[in-house]
């Protein structure tokens, strides 16, 4: 799948807990208000400063919950975010 213009179609990391420092944060709202984390799959061709195929990045939720198309291909989850909802990249292995 190829995103058009200035989108990224990312792979979202599905965890049922996710920690911050070290403590669980159970999502009991149906979403969660933590950024979500996934890895960049596809890149549109108007994308200005693109990254590479597989980054893990952070993504803004709150983006995801209203302006981003959610995708199920088998048990995988998908967003098409915007170049814009992409907040930042994530180096560290341990997030």
């Amino acid at each position: 799948m190829q995103p058009i213009g200035d989108f990224y179609l990312v792979k979202m990391e599905c965890k049922k807990n996710q920690q911050i420092d070290g403590i669980y944060v159970p999502d009991v709202s149906g979403y969660s208000s933590i950024p979500y984390i996934g890895y960049i799959e596809s890149i549109g061709p108007k994308v200005k400063n693109p990254l590479e195929i597989g980054t893990k990045v952070i993504c803004n939720y709150k983006s995801t919950n209203r302006n981003s198309t959610k995708l199920m291909l088998g048990n995988d989850l998908y967003y098409i975010y915007n170049e814009q909802d992409i907040l930042g990249v994530i180096e560290d292995e341990r997030v």
